[in-house]
């Protein structure tokens, strides 16, 4: 797996009031505008350097770690079933 050195610093997170754009926000055919813990956006700071993968993990992987996340698997549980 490649992993990348995240550096600390400052950004802004979250979903601000300005509405975000079509491409950003259809998602399986309706319209997402973000979980409730996105908003308002807000100032994070890093403050140690750490890495990160840089692929997406998919769910078979992520079972050769945690082998009970199996369980989900074919449930609405907010996984990608495409994934596997």
């Amino acid at each position: 797996m490649k992993l990348a050195r995240i550096e600390p610093g400052s950004f802004t997170m979250g979903v601000g009031q300005t509405p975000l754009p079509n491409e950003l926000t259809y998602q399986r055919g309706t319209q997402f505008e973000g979980d409730f813990d996105e908003k308002p956006n807000h100032k994070v700071t890093i403050t140690k350097p750490f890495y990160m993968g840089t692929c997406e993990v998919t769910n078979y992987q992520y079972e050769l770690f945690r082998q009970e996340h199996k369980e989900l698997r074919g449930k609405n549980a907010g996984l990608s079933k495409e994934d596997d």
